[in-house]
């Protein structure tokens, strides 16, 4: 099982409070962490917009220092990419690519990040079943050659969002139908909507993480603090370890001899 800790805008644009972040999603035992690469005046329109998210994105000076340090602690690092031509220069800083929801029509930027060779995860919240199919095929006709390479997630494109719509039985149906590894993207900070995406089969859990409640995304609603998600994260491993590898019950042949004899009727200890 795969954690992938979401930092979002909740970085305020600080460098240290990345490396902090980086340390704890580390500590959590997230297997990879991720940051959101946009620049607000390429990726809005009304000028309000433009003016708040701003102070939301991530420093583009900070991205190297960011890779490094992720090396040196050993915790993959990816990055959301909303823009082609950052994707040639992010290649170097990134050990992952992530597409979201919201650019889910931009299939000439996913496809070049496939071409990295780097795996690639996709929000699928705003895309039909025909649509990802069909994106899917663009990317490369050969499925045989996509499914190392691709983790399709499963989400609700809403922050936050209510377990009732979560509408995890897709999981299942993405497993029936596409080879690709199948994840779920949380937005909902509810331990019962993750237990629930990993009995339905999800191999990878990507959540929104904030250190403190300090976060400029935390008032939203949706981001996970560390110790709730760390509970959680338990709680999973309890789950993968005990589900076991086969439909085959191996009886502890200690236990078989303790069986009451239905002769005697009596146990023999």
């Amino acid at each position: 099982m795969k954690f992938i800790a979401e930092v979002g805008s909740n970085h305020n644009q600080k460098l240290g409070r990345c490396f902090s972040f980086i340390e704890k999603a580390k500590e959590l035992g997230c297997w990879g962490i991720k940051f959101q690469s946009f620049t607000a005046n390429q990726l809005w329109t009304k000028p309000e917009t433009i003016a708040k998210m701003s102070h939301w994105e991530l420093p583009t000076g900070f991205i190297p220092s960011i890779y490094k340090y992720c090396k040196d602690i050993g915790i993959k690092v990816g990055f959301s990419v909303f823009n082609k031509d950052s994707i040639e220069w992010l290649n170097n800083y990134t050990d992952f690519f992530k597409i979201g929801s919201y650019e889910i029509l931009c299939i000439d930027m996913i496809k070049q990040c496939y071409n990295t060779e780097k795996p690639l995860f996709i929000s699928t919240g705003l895309i039909s079943l025909h649509e990802l199919f069909l994106l899917l095929d663009y990317i490369d006709a050969d499925w045989r050659k996509r499914p190392e390479n691709i983790t399709v997630y499963h989400c609700n494109s809403n922050y936050p969002a209510t377990p009732e719509n979560c509408n995890l039985y897709r999981i299942n149906a993405l497993r029936a139908t596409i080879p690709e590894q199948i994840g779920w993207s949380d937005h909902s900070r509810e331990p019962g909507v993750i237990y629930q995406a990993v009995v339905n089969g999800a191999r990878a859990i990507e959540f929104h993480l904030d250190l403190d409640g300090k976060g400029f995304e935390y008032s939203i609603g949706h981001c996970w603090l560390p110790k709730e998600i760390k509970t959680v994260m338990i709680n999973v491993d309890t789950m993968e370890r005990c589900k076991g590898a086969s439909a085959h019950f191996v009886i502890d042949k200690k236990l078989l001899k303790m069986r009451t004899n239905p002769v005697t009727m009596k146990r023999n200890y």
